[in-house]
């Protein structure tokens, strides 16, 4: 997949601003790179769709190319829409949004650092400093230092080059693979690719119309630009096996990409090499020995690309794996309905009033010391467990968790497999 300056141009025009405008050359540089057209093949964005989504999360994170770090310079109202109480973890007040004001630093350690508990382990930020140091970076804006840290070492650069467009673009496409971002780009569902990158729906309409520019302006790509760059194999090849680390073991992967398998195109031939490639022996009538010789080389050139197209309603109805999981996902959602609804009902008998939700049942416990200094005793050894209801609270809250990752995981099995017959993945072994 190969993009050309005149559609990011038509994408988002280069601003005249000096520093934007350099900012926007890089993006523009390193996205129309044949290494950028060869990381859109190795992460599967060889659909318009697919490369469509992707500029369209990309485009409004960067704000249209012209972001590296996230700049902090926001007023107190701007802090109270995206990390005010009920929008972000941070729940920040009123009054700390007027101190905070026009001070990235001191701002991002209280959203994503030591100042939010939470956030910050979920990022994995450690140090006063961090939530600053590892704040939004690049064309995905990338936070935290888990994210930082982990990426760079996949990229094999430091940690302070992430922020350079080429490493950038490379760090955005490791997240849209981890949160398998191809099956919603491929379903055409914006909330869903949305909700994997951003945790929410922000922005949303800005993403929406980057899409549909995206979508006209790919349009106009000739059909070769969009196939996957292949390096032919040595002439004559040479024989490769489990182990061996050479130029012809790349060559080999990308040959089986072309061909429809999932293989990684690192030059090494490890055990998902190996294995995809005795899958093609197994499709093509040669014998299963997983490795690359002379016979298989022959018949890997003359397959012709592959591009798979996948009805996802007649695979849902066909697959009796998504289909199990589908009624596993079913199931406990009804469970955690139902406990819900009896936890809100023990919460309205027990005086907390029948339209409680559960935050609201914990927020007026916490707010009346009487009754929290008496739930707090009942629960102390020995008389605590004598109340049948503490045993009621506690099993409820134990099925809750258990229907709720349980759905979780049903829905995660379904989106992988989608995802496998999309790609080809785990279908040769």
């Amino acid at each position: 997949m190969a993009l050309t300056r005149d559609i990011l141009q038509s994408l988002c025009p280069r601003p005249k601003e000096g520093a934007k405008g350099r900012i926007w050359d890089g993006y523009v540089e390193a996205l129309t790179s044949t290494q950028c057209a060869d990381l859109f093949a190795k992460f599967g964005l060889t659909t318009k769709l697919r490369l469509a989504h992707f500029l369209a999360q990309t485009m409004h994170e960067c704000m249209g190319m012209t972001l590296i770090w996230e700049s902090g310079n926001y007023s107190a109202k701007r802090i109270m829409q995206i990390f005010g109480v009920g929008k972000h973890s941070a729940a920040v007040t009123q009054s700390e949004a007027a101190r905070l004001a026009y001070n990235g630093p001191a701002l991002f350690d209280r959203v994503y650092g030591i100042g939010n508990p939470r956030k910050a382990a979920e990022l994995g930020n450690r140090e006063k400093g961090d939530g600053w140091r590892f704040r939004g970076c690049g064309c995905m804006q990338l936070t935290g230092r888990w994210a930082h840290e982990t990426y760079a070492k996949k990229i094999g650069c430091p940690v302070d080059e992430l922020e350079k467009p080429f490493n950038s673009i490379y760090g955005a496409l490791l997240e849209w693979d981890e949160k398998k971002c191809n099956v919603s780009a491929d379903k055409d569902d914006i909330k869903a690719v949305t909700k994997k990158i951003n945790g929410g729906q922000n922005g949303l309409a800005d993403r929406r119309n980057y899409l549909a520019k995206a979508k006209r302006l790919l349009d106009s790509l000739p059909t070769e630009a969009r196939k996957p760059k292949l390096v032919d194999p040595p002439r004559p090849p040479e024989e490769v096996i489990i182990g061996d680390e050479t130029p012809s073991v790349q060559a080999l992967q990308e040959l089986l990409v072309r061909a429809g398998y999932v293989v990684p195109i690192d030059g090494k031939m490890g055990p998902k090499t190996e294995a995809a490639l005795a899958g093609f022996q197994v499709n093509h009538g040669l014998p299963a020995t997983g490795k690359g010789d002379m016979a298989t080389w022959e018949a890997l050139r003359d397959v012709k690309p592959v591009e798979r197209q996948v009805d996802v309603q007649k695979l849902e109805e066909t697959s009796r794996t998504i289909q199990l999981a589908a009624s596993l996902r079913s199931w406990f959602a009804w469970g955690w309905r139902l406990v819900v609804t009896a936890f809100m009902t023990l919460a309205g008998w027990l005086g907390f009033g029948e339209e409680s939700t559960p935050l609201e049942v914990a927020e007026k416990a916490a707010g009346n010391a009487e009754r929290a200094n008496d739930l707090v005793a009942k629960l102390n050894l020995p008389d605590g467990f004598g109340h049948w209801w503490v045993w009621v609270v506690l099993a409820l809250i134990g099925i809750g968790i258990i229907c709720y990752f349980g759905k979780r995981k049903a829905g995660g099995i379904i989106a992988a497999r989608i995802d496998d017959a999309q790609t080809g993945a785990n279908l040769a072994v």
